[in-house]
């Protein structure tokens, strides 16, 4: 990638005909989670002990957090509010620092909910 034009380019090893199946690697002995991280997915058949990895990566509450931060701008009201309630959730170990979401393949919409009621309490 060229951040000055901002374009990319993709070089072939060798000729390919039109029509003919292309393989694309995203690097040599790229581990599962920076995968994940990086492109959004992990590929089935990465290792012998794939069948049984858990896959999972953790999302650190200050992610979210920190979003909501900036949604507020310069509102003081609000950044009061979000100063008194960061306070207020850090007293009972729900505060952003001590909080993360984990995403696992064995995530169901049931085990949102614990999620979804923090980043509406955040938010709220």
């Amino acid at each position: 990638y060229d951040a000055a034009t901002k374009t990319a380019s993709l070089r072939a090893s060798r000729a390919y005909a039109p029509g003919e199946e292309v393989m694309d690697s995203y690097g040599p002995m790229m581990c599962r989670h920076d995968s994940f991280l990086h492109y959004g997915f992990v590929s089935v058949g990465w290792g012998s002990d794939d069948v049984v990895k858990e896959d999972f990566v953790d999302l650190p509450g200050m992610d979210f957090w920190n979003a909501v931060v900036k949604h507020a701008g310069d509102d003081e009201a609000k950044l009061e509010h979000l100063r008194r309630l960061r306070e207020t959730m850090s007293l009972v170990g729900m505060g952003p620092s001590e909080t993360s979401l984990r995403l696992s393949r064995h995530t169901y919409a049931g085990s949102w909910d614990g999620a979804a009621a923090w980043c509406r309490l955040a938010a709220a």
